[in-house]
């Protein structure tokens, strides 16, 4: 290991604390039901979120991604986090 990587590497650890745990990928379950995100929507009937702009679904063909497209409920989760949203009071 060269000095320029031992001072970055350095930094790098100063930043993030030497005894950070490595980051985990959290994969979805295979056995976890899976439904369109549409059927998961109408699952949460009375919520008061109200999807404004789907950027979390695919933007080139919005009614396959969201009428279709079977997901699960974690990926919906991420979906719509990943949009805009409007919440209702």
């Amino acid at each position: 290991m060269n000095s320029l990587s031992r001072k970055i590497q350095g930094r790098f650890q100063r930043l993030i604390g030497s005894r950070a745990p490595a980051p985990t990928v959290q994969r979805d379950d295979p056995n976890a039901p899976r439904r369109t995100s549409a059927q998961w929507a109408a699952q949460r009937v009375g919520s008061p979120v109200v999807l404004i702009d789907p950027d979390g679904w695919d933007r080139t063909d919005w009614t396959y991604s969201y009428f279709v497209e079977r997901i699960s409920e974690r990926e919906y989760d991420r979906r719509l986090g990943a949009s805009t949203i409007r919440v209702k009071m």
